[in-house]
């Protein structure tokens, strides 16, 4: 059997699977994060985290089938809370392994940033949280598990940039003759920015990460990574 399909659909409900409560509950490998979590989150994304069901806006996915394996070239599922892509492969045996990328829109992520600072290592240009995972096994025994060398190794990076940060904060002297050494003029108000064009015509300033700061985070990501 071979042959290529496309599946997509609007307005959709994934019965008996939460993805956001999926995909949330497998970062707990902050100490606490689940009760921090569950204290700063507003009523509206606590009310979506205690169904069964999952509402989507939409989803599309381009297959491929060849020599008893569904080959899954492009799967793209979307929500208000989330937004997940997937690449893998689905035998006829049952036999499951796909990449999962799972972005959370940018509201959420903003609240779990705010009460859990290192998660900010995960956040991509889009001030989403990505999180890269896994969906693996045989039907109907499978499971999802987040790349965890990727995710701790970020999170690392940033919480350790962040505590490095605050330390040169509280020595400006210092912090000002790193970035006179690295190439910015020393004390600009502690920045540096340039400018960019706003919607209105208008130039305005955009401020940009110091070189003291930037050093820190390419020294902890060559060490990290």
């Amino acid at each position: 059997i071979k042959g290529k399909g496309e599946f997509s659909l609007n307005d959709g409900k994934i019965e008996k699977l939460n993805i956001l409560k999926t995909v949330m509950d497998k970062l707990n490998f902050i100490p606490g994060l689940g009760n921090i979590l569950q204290g700063a989150l507003p009523s509206n994304i606590k009310d979506k985290l205690d169904t069964d069901t999952t509402v989507l806006n939409k989803a599309h996915t381009k297959v491929k089938v060849d020599n008893k394996v569904v080959s899954i070239d492009e799967a793209q599922v979307d929500s208000n809370d989330f937004s997940i892509t997937a690449q893998g492969t689905l035998g006829f045996d049952l036999a499951t392994n796909i990449t999962v990328k799972t972005y959370l829109a940018p509201d959420v992520s903003a609240i779990l940033v705010k009460s859990v600072k290192p998660l900010q290592g995960l956040l991509d240009d889009q001030q989403r949280l990505y999180i890269p995972g896994q969906v693996s096994g045989k039907i109907p025994s499978i499971g999802y598990k987040p790349q965890m060398d990727y995710i701790t190794k970020n999170v690392a990076t940033s919480e350790g940039a962040r505590q490095l940060e605050k330390i040169l904060d509280k020595n400006p002297t210092v912090k000002n003759i790193l970035n006179a050494v690295l190439g910015t003029g020393g004390n600009q108000n502690n920045s540096s920015s340039s400018g960019y064009e706003s919607t209105n015509g208008q130039t305005q300033a955009q401020p940009q990460e110091e070189p003291a700061k930037k050093l820190i985070n390419n020294i902890l990501k060559n060490i990290l990574h």
